[in-house]
């Protein structure tokens, strides 16, 4: 994830001329605009990141850079953890970047087989690909790492029958301990969660894949997954790896399977597998609008990620209708949402076949914005969850959806427009270079 929040400020002041930025919070950014109204972007995970509260927010930059040392040669620019690798893949991982005496290593990623016991993957040296590191052999395995602005991504493609084994890590940890309930790193010095291992999932090449949770644990100073592959389509793809929180505020659903994902890079919705339906659910935090405001557009931007089918897509979209919402953690959780949705609901129907890293913006829903800003409960800087369900769309049309953890593809962002009247008798332009002097 390359520098998002800087590419969300240039998009914002080239379409707003004469906007400038007014507020950053941790995952948003808030610009005004010359007519008195506010622009309004956020996403589902944070674009900023600080050590204090009394401290500036720092722009999240997950691109790789020279560290400098002579094993260690990859190093994150700029995050609330600090990361370096080798060119074989191992990672060194300090959850908090001030802190230099606890960290997590990674050792290169092994594959088990009855014959030869466990042996490293052999990939070459790794080369950076935009905002990855990516190593392959031709026909077994393609690694690739990256990172987003809560922890790393990793994602291993295996490319025969043969070479599927479990698989695991080396893992050994200074200053922190492991806590098995939680899956979880706790520091030695203050007892504070300081890292988590996400559960792993994998997918295969099937024409409408479904995620497959894989077993794993630590034990005995090894991370060790036991996929189990049968009946699946060759290549498949394995997404496990660690982050300094437990997940961004994003997910999908399937509910014919009831099954509910938080973790995953990416995601389809519509109708997938010819019955279920698949839909998509986002929390976005720290909105900075006044109890009772006036929102006069509202859009999410969302980046497909994979091949789209049909062409059929009928959706709707709603709200959460709860102060201050808080992300469900499981299928229970997102019914329980489900079933309480604000009395506005958008359709958001379309034909459009979408290729990777495509742009797809939804309808306007700012009548549910409106009315979860007018609860009685709501002040400014609380949470809103959406929810955009399946609402007829044809067997088997879909599209991919890119999540905050997708460190390839843009993450979810919702942009506002609110209205902030400029106080009686000063004219906009007064207030406009007012602000500017005292920027």
């Amino acid at each position: 994830m390359p520098n998002r929040a800087r590419q969300i400020k240039t998009e914002a002041e080239n379409k707003y001329p004469g906007s400038f930025l007014k507020l950053r919070v941790e995952n948003g950014l808030i610009f005004q605009c010359l007519d008195g109204k506010e622009e309004h972007r956020y996403t589902t995970g944070p674009w900023h990141w600080r050590q204090k509260r009394a401290d500036p927010w720092i722009e999240i930059d997950t691109d790789f850079e020279d560290s400098g040392d002579a094993v260690w040669k990859h190093h994150i620019k700029s995050a609330k953890f600090d990361t370096f690798l080798t060119d074989d893949g191992q990672k060194r991982f300090y959850p908090r970047r001030w802190i230099t005496t606890e960290y997590v290593e990674f050792g290169a990623l092994e594959i088990g087989t009855l014959a030869t016991g466990w042996q490293t993957i052999v990939l070459g040296t790794l080369s950076r690909l935009n905002n990855r590191l990516v190593g392959e052999d031709k026909t077994t395995y393609r690694f690739e790492t990256g990172f987003t602005g809560i922890g790393s991504r990793t994602k291993l493609v295996i490319k025969n029958p043969v070479v599927a084994r479990p698989l695991r890590w080396k893992v050994g940890f200074v200053g922190l301990d492991w806590d098995k309930t939680k899956r979880a790193f706790i520091s030695q010095n203050d007892s504070e969660v300081v890292g988590f291992i996400r559960p792993p999932y994998w997918t295969d090449s099937s024409v409408a894949p479904e995620r497959h949770e894989v077993p794993w644990e630590y034990s005995g100073g090894y991370i060790t997954l036991t996929p189990d592959f049968k009946g699946a389509i060759y290549p498949i793809t394995i997404d496990p790896d660690y982050s300094i929180v437990a997940g961004a505020d994003d997910g999908d659903v399937s509910v014919g399977f009831e099954a509910f994902h938080a973790t995953a890079t990416n995601a389809f919705f519509g109708n997938s597998a010819g019955s279920p339906d698949n839909n998509l659910w986002f929390r976005f935090a720290a909105i900075v609008a006044a109890k009772g405001g006036n929102c006069t557009a509202a859009t999410i931007k969302i980046i497909t990620s994979g091949q789209d089918n049909g062409t059929d897509m009928q959706m709707i979209i709603h709200g959460i209708d709860e102060d201050d919402h808080t992300a469900p953690t499981d299928w229970a959780t997102w019914a329980t949402d489900h079933g309480i949705p604000t009395s506005a609901a958008i359709h958001w129907d379309f034909a459009t076949l979408y290729g990777p890293g495509d742009s797809i913006i939804t309808s306007d829903f700012s009548d549910v914005i409106d009315e979860l800003i007018a609860r009685d409960g709501w002040s400014t800087g609380q949470a809103i969850g959406i929810h955009i369900d399946d609402d007829g769309c044809a067997a088997y049309a879909y599209r991919n959806c890119s999540f905050y953890e997708n460190e390839t593809y843009g993450a979810p962002v919702l942009s506002l427009t609110i209205e902030e009247a400029p106080p009686v008798g000063v004219p906009v332009h007064f207030m406009y270079y007012q602000r500017l002097r005292r920027a």
